[in-house]
């Protein structure tokens, strides 16, 4: 699970780790994936291929050096999107029968219109995730490549399933041969107290809307029977921010404060009295 710089998930970003991934020796000659969900296609290499053969799970059961040009491109490992949570789909506009130019990408996709477009633009900050699933025997060495892409991108690897990264290398959980598999966090907070501040101003930003709707009297419904908006506090908007917590804090110290100063009164009156 990723999380892209400054929440933002473009084909701008996208074609960005594209380019980078192709100055990775173990990602070279990186493209697009055609898959639905969109994703990275990347070659599959002689070592990757003959770890496949002594598998049994190469298919065709061919040496490397006999495969055809369109076998090795069938024979690609993916990194795919997951539909609903970073999934960006690009395929290149071709005439019927024309093939694919797995380097055309390169020109093509900065002039798609929507190449500026933010996909997570509507999605809750804490939400602002990609998450990259592997596919068809992806190699160690092309995954940790993946990672470093990232993060010379300014996007962050939240946390990983299965396996985890270790002083550089890729440590497989000791379950995971027998379907058990573990989630890694890279972070030791929660997605909610990463993205505090920003609720903090989209809360305020709300507010500020709601106020000027009331002030332009736009309801629903016939004038006559239009009541006013309930006044909203910006307080009940703060999310758990430090700033918060202080004030939070002081509000107590001066609660408590009141209580000592009526309790000492009550104490002097009682004096006083006998």
């Amino acid at each position: 699970v990723i999380k892209p710089r400054g929440g933002t998930w473009r084909l701008r970003d996208f074609y960005e780790m594209l380019v980078v991934a192709r100055g990775e020796a173990s990602l070279a000659g990186a493209f697009p994936s055609l898959s639905d969900e969109g994703g990275f296609s990347v070659p599959r290499t002689k070592s990757g291929w003959e770890a496949m053969l002594r598998q049994g799970v190469a298919e065709p059961p061919l040496p490397f050096a006999a495969l055809s040009a369109e076998q090795r491109a069938e024979a690609a490992a993916e990194m795919r999107f997951t539909l609903s949570c970073g999934s960006l789909s690009w395929r290149p506009s071709r005439a019927a029968g024309e093939a694919w130019d797995q380097h055309g990408w390169i020109k093509e996709m900065p002039n798609d219109p929507e190449f500026e477009k933010d996909t997570l633009q509507f999605v809750p900050f804490e939400e602002r995730l990609v998450r990259l699933s592997a596919r068809r025997h992806v190699e160690d060495h092309q995954l940790l490549a993946i990672f470093r892409v990232a993060a010379k991108l300014g996007h962050t690897v939240e946390q990983t399933v299965g396996f985890q990264v270790k002083r550089g290398c890729l440590v497989l959980d000791a379950g995971a041969k027998r379907g058990r598999f573990t989630t890694h966090k890279s972070v030791n907070t929660t997605f909610g107290a990463i993205c505090a501040q920003a609720s903090v101003a989209e809360g305020l930003g709300m507010l500020k809307d709601m106020e000027l709707t009331q002030r332009r009297g736009m309801t629903s419904g016939r004038s006559s029977q239009a009541r006013p908006m309930p006044a909203l506090r910006a307080e009940a908007l703060l999310a758990l921010t430090a700033e918060a917590s202080n004030q939070g804090e002081l509000g107590d110290q001066k609660k408590q404060k009141t209580k000592s100063g009526v309790a000492k009164a009550k104490a002097e009156g009682e004096g006083e009295g006998t």
